[in-house]
């Protein structure tokens, strides 16, 4: 038999005991939540638009987000208060093999004419995911954290923060109150460890805050696709070989 014909049909079976040898990453843990309220003072109106998603369950893609806007009315040490509030939260992820993708955002606004209480709304978006990964697996992590405080309402302060945060690398940490912006991390991932990826925004009475993160996974070969890249190198030799004319053919004077 042709000695290429061999080394394709050995390329071609390794590549497919390659691929079944495959491991993904495995979700073992995820917590998200989405939550938004309205409050007067620091006393939340839970009859009034409020909304609180908590789950935990091990879901490969996820999606929830909440809003609500209008007039607010409250009281304050027995004094009737009035004004207008709007909360948006949102949390989504997709967990694959190769690809964890995930985003959120926290939006608030708050005015009234008093000036002796505030009045505004809360908004949370929150993702955890806990996996591991059965072989050594180079990272790419990519992403932004964006937003920050609007205008303080009667007595408090407003408050707008976004971070992503990832234990497998050191200082992978991005928070708007650092640096806000577009981010970016590498490394690689080690079996028998257990990483967290997470994104948080929280906004308080006005700001906007917004995450999201990209993590690329990418197994380093296992020895079946070694192998696989050493044939193809034997192939592309023998072609050259093939390919070189015959000593004889270079001597002066041959026919």
């Amino acid at each position: 038999m042709d000695a290429r014909l061999i080394i394709a049909r050995l390329a071609a079976a390794t590549l497919a005991a390659a691929a079944c040898a495959a491991q993904p990453a495995e979700l073992v843990r995820r917590t998200s939540n989405v939550f938004g309220n309205f409050v007067v003072g620091y006393a939340t109106l839970g009859d009034s638009g409020s909304f609180n998603e908590m789950r935990f369950d091990l879901e490969a893609a996820y999606g929830q987000e909440a809003a609500d806007a209008g007039a607010v009315s409250g009281s304050f040490r027995g004094t009737p208060v009035e004004g207008s509030a709007s909360f948006a939260s949102a949390t989504s992820y997709v967990f694959d093999a190769a690809q964890i993708v995930g985003s959120g955002l926290a939006a608030t606004t708050g005015a009234t004419p008093y000036a002796h209480v505030s009045l505004g709304a809360n908004a949370i978006s929150m993702v955890r995911l806990e996996f591991r990964v059965s072989e050594p697996t180079p990272f790419v992590l990519t992403g932004s954290v964006t937003g920050g405080p609007g205008a303080g309402v009667g007595t408090r302060v407003s408050e707008a923060l976004a971070s992503v945060q990832f234990t497998g690398c050191i200082g992978c940490l991005w928070r708007t109150d650092v640096a806000a912006g577009d981010f970016i991390g590498s490394g690689t991932l080690i079996p028998g460890n257990t990483y967290t990826l997470s994104g948080n925004a929280t906004s308080r009475i006005n700001g906007d805050a917004q995450y999201a993160f990209n993590l690329q996974l990418a197994p380093v070969p296992e020895p079946a696709s070694a192998v696989l890249a050493l044939l193809g190198v034997g192939l592309v030799g023998m072609r050259r070989i093939a390919a070189r004319p015959s000593r004889s053919a270079q001597v002066p004077g041959s026919p």
